[in-house]
């Protein structure tokens, strides 16, 4: 499928298809208080800022139809925790049974997660509003699930066959009900990275090359020139814009990701590359990639928790100057600082500390000195000065 997955007569943006990483919230989504029937109280802590919780990334790993690279999302999009993620966050409907009631009490972890994950039920499709022209259908290949004696039958060893069909697309007008009574509705549509910048090559092996290519993205992605340059200043800090780079310690990529991280990072990678049509025997190498390095870390921003951003607070001493603030991506999107911003990507992405220099207030963590902290303080403000106000659009 080729051409723009907007391009009609008189375009109205409401109608902009949604892609893979499309945001959407809830109606129902809330950070206030849940009160179970016993009168239990499930309070959400501050490890992720209020916003945050109450958001989440569509996603499309499964084999869909994509245009300029944008895998378009279908009506069937609905399965929970492959194409929709709970929202860490509480539900404003508070009428639950007595064994969701008992789930949700003994969760030792609701307040970080909130209870949306034990309640939400979603309809098998989204609805489109009625429109004339109707709306673009696209490929997509859908796993159905099986009763193991049919498997038998099927000879089939898994539980799920794929059955591939068209679909109906959806919108920034479409909607998905919980039938616990919330409303999902999108709030991008997840287009937000330029097609020149996404089907862009990139020489992984010239660091300026690479730079460019990060600002240009990340910059595409909404970000301020400030924030892009506290970004890149870490992808410096960590891997001098080496996307291929492999420390003596297993960390991998431009944001030097490891452990749990790490491996889910490299999986990730080899099911990009078979999605994007790469040759089998490169889809271990898929992880290697610039542009789905990018694309990866945009998700993990968008995906809280124990692989992606998770708020941590700074009180820091840099050049004389005494930093304290909490690492929200409020505060890291609102910030005109570069160095400011690398600062908060450093404590909540890279999450690149030192045990024992830190100290608990109001809930928080807050650490007091960070890995090449004045190095990744430097580099924002030489990265904003070399790339900043004037070279977006080369």
């Amino acid at each position: 499928m080729t051409g723009n997955a907007n391009e009609t007569e008189g375009f109205d943006m409401n109608y902009a298809c949604l892609v893979h990483c499309a945001i959407l919230t809830c109606s129902s989504a809330t950070t206030d208080v849940f009160v179970l029937p016993d009168k239990k109280e499930i309070v959400l802590d501050r490890s992720m800022d209020e916003t945050a919780r109450c958001r989440m990334a569509l996603n499309l790993k499964e084999n869909h139809a994509s245009i300029n690279n944008l895998e378009i999302a279908t009506v069937g999009d609905t399965v929970i925790n492959e194409n929709i993620f709970p929202f860490n966050c509480n539900c404003m409907m508070t009428d639950v049974s007595r064994k969701e009631a008992e789930v949700i009490a003994n969760d030792s972890e609701c307040s970080r997660f909130g209870v949306c994950r034990h309640l939400m039920r979603l309809n098998e499709q989204w609805d489109n509003m009625p429109r004339k022209t109707g709306y673009m259908r696209s490929e997509r290949r859908r796993p159905v699930y099986i009763a193991a004696g049919v498997a038998e039958i099927l000879d089939e060893p898994n539980s799920k066959i794929w059955v591939t069909g068209e679909e109906e697309g959806i919108t920034m007008t479409s909607v998905l009900f919980c039938k616990r009574g919330g409303l999902i509705r999108p709030l991008t549509s997840g287009q937000n990275v330029v097609e020149e910048v996404a089907d862009e090559e990139v020489d992984a092996l010239d660091p300026q090359a690479v730079k460019r290519y990060m600002w240009r993205f990340f910059c595409d992605a909404g970000f301020s020139e400030a924030v892009v340059a506290g970004i890149l200043a870490n992808a410096y800090a960590e891997s001098e814009f080496k996307p291929m780079a492999i420390s003596s310690a297993g960390y991998y990529g431009l944001f030097q990701l490891g452990g749990e991280r790490r491996e889910a990072f490299v999986e990730a990678g080899r099911v990009w590359a078979e999605q994007k049509g790469f040759p089998e025997e490169e889809w271990d190498d898929g992880w290697k990639n610039v542009q789905f390095q990018c694309e990866y870390a945009l998700q993990e921003y968008y995906y809280p928790g124990d692989y992606g951003w998770f708020d941590k607070g700074i009180d820091l001493q840099i050049n004389g100057i005494q930093i304290k603030a909490i690492g929200t991506r409020e505060n890291f999107e609102m910030t005109e600082d570069p160095s400011f911003a690398a600062l908060i990507w450093a404590v909540s992405f890279e999450r690149c500390i030192y045990k024992g220099y830190s100290y608990d207030e109001d809930g928080i963590t807050y650490h007091t000195k960070l890995q090449d902290q004045e190095k990744r303080y430097d580099q924002a403000l030489l990265i904003f000065e070399e790339f900043g106000r004037n070279v977006t659009n080369e």
